[in-house]
């Protein structure tokens, strides 16, 4: 235990012998450093969002006049939110994707585009452990590096045109012409304590009385393969097009509306 004699022995020390005087300044320096240090990485560890910005992207673009992929720059504004989900995320009444996070139990943190009320791009069980739902994602806790990379719009391009072929006279919600870009994205993420209220207020609706299933009600109308549900223990769907996820969205705001 210090005491208060022991306090004056050491300022005494101080004041006599100045080389003695230079070792306690250089301790006082060290332990502040260390105190600041473990201070930072203990908010570090209890960062529950992390706003991620794009730093560099690129793929393949489908150009229609002359009906081939060609290799694309694409720009560097989006930014996400990483945050870790709560028990309102998986609540019947007040999580927005609860459907989606319950067939995903172990999902203990989801991406999010900053700004935007669209599906969550991917979830995971741990920080470096991330499963896709809309795109691929990969993130690096230690580095703060990011790796978000769409796919689909190749494969989903030829169903959508040869279910066209086959039923010409139905209106797909895909134009097969259009086909949603091929693109990685690198960034950097870091901790952000205020990033998660640029997703939208509460992520949050109310529900239908006698509500439907809007997941398989949605993915008939949406999806080539009629289902978002995967077997049991697979989660959901791989990977979801940008065109899709805006026809889903729609759907679902149809069937919060009326209930069908």
């Amino acid at each position: 235990m210090v005491t208060l004699g022991v306090i004056v022995r050491v300022i005494r020390a101080v004041v006599v012998f100045p080389s003695f005087r230079i070792v306690v300044v250089t301790l006082v320096v060290i332990g502040g450093g260390l105190i600041l240090a473990v201070a930072k990485t203990a908010a570090e560890s209890e960062a529950t969002q992390y706003l991620c910005v794009v730093e560099q992207a690129a793929g393949l673009h489908y150009d229609n006049q002359a009906g081939a992929w060609r290799p694309q720059a694409f720009g560097t504004s989006r930014k996400y939110i990483l945050r870790k989900l709560n028990e309102d995320d998986r609540d019947h009444q007040k999580g927005k994707w609860w459907s989606l996070f319950e067939g995903r139990p172990k999902a203990k943190w989801a991406f999010f585009e900053f700004g935007h009320d669209g599906v969550p791009k991917a979830t995971c069980v741990e920080l470096f452990d991330c499963q896709p739902l809309v795109s691929s994602a990969s993130f690096d806790k230690d580095t703060g590096r990011f790796e978000m990379i769409y796919h689909g719009g190749y494969i989903d391009q030829g169903r959508w045109e040869r279910l066209r072929q086959e039923d010409p006279k139905t209106h797909f919600p895909v134009d097969p012409s259009n086909p949603d870009d091929l693109s990685i994205e690198i960034g950097k993420c870091s901790p952000n304590a205020a990033a998660a209220a640029a997703i939208l207020p509460n992520q949050t609706r109310p529900e239908p009385e006698a509500a439907v299933d809007a997941t398989d009600v949605c993915a008939t109308r949406c999806l080539p393969s009629g289902g978002l549900r995967a077997p049991p223990g697979g989660g959901f769907i791989s990977r979801l097009a940008p065109s899709a996820e805006a026809c889903l969205r729609a759907c679902g705001e149809e069937i919060g509306r009326t209930g069908r």
